[in-house]
């Protein structure tokens, strides 16, 4: 008697069958990442249904670019920088320093390792995640999430071209030490403040 578990297991592997191609590709566990997904999302509707609140008729335009530049720094802090490589550390490897904090790393390990270690590595797949849970954050806890929106803003980075053209050059025309760990270093621009309602405007 063939167990169910057993007949999709085959009917997955029929399905799947040739798109694997030369690499090995946790097809199943990307596929339980996207039940996770649609589980969370699906679980706070049910969470909304049940405690009676109600979705936001519209969301203001500042609170709009807020959650953007929240959800883009959140992403890039959690995927990129070094800061957070022991999150990272069980389901990715070190391969070198990019440029500033951040550094490039590859997935390691097979099936769902493998799997949660791409999404962890990729801006593009993480950012739909976090975007999530900062909109799930603003139907119930606005303020707070305003709040913590508030916190991830940063001043722009120093890119690596004004690195070079500011960098302190040898006689030999390279860069010097010194100028190459500028990249390193937060860029000495004007914090624009953010506005929300728990910012007062300017009188």
């Amino acid at each position: 008697m063939v167990e169910p578990l057993d007949e999709i297991r085959h009917l997955h592997a029929e399905l799947t069958e040739g798109y694997q191609g030369p690499e090995d590709r946790p097809l199943g566990s990307y596929g339980v990442l996207e039940l996770v997904y649609g589980g969370g999302v699906l679980g706070f509707g049910l969470f909304l249904a049940a405690t009676g609140r109600q979705l936001p008729e519209r969301v203001p335009a500042q609170d709009l670019a807020l959650l953007g530049v929240a959800t883009y720094k959140a992403t890039r802090t959690i995927s990129k920088e070094k800061v957070t490589s022991s999150l990272r550390s069980p389901f990715r490897r070190y391969v070198e320093d990019s440029h500033g904090t951040e550094v490039n790393e590859e997935a390691r390990g097979t099936g769902m390792r493998r799997a949660v270690g791409e999404l962890l590595g990729c801006p593009f797949c993480l950012s739909q995640w976090i975007a999530t849970a900062l909109a799930c954050g603003f139907v119930v806890a606005p303020r707070g999430t305003r709040l913590g929106g508030c916190g991830l803003r940063h001043p722009r980075r120093l890119r690596p071209a004004a690195v070079r053209a500011h960098g302190h050059r040898r006689e030999g025309g390279g860069l010097s030490g010194e100028g190459c760990e500028s990249a390193d270093r937060w860029r000495p621009t004007r914090f624009v403040a953010c506005r929300s309602p728990l910012t007062p405007s300017p009188v």
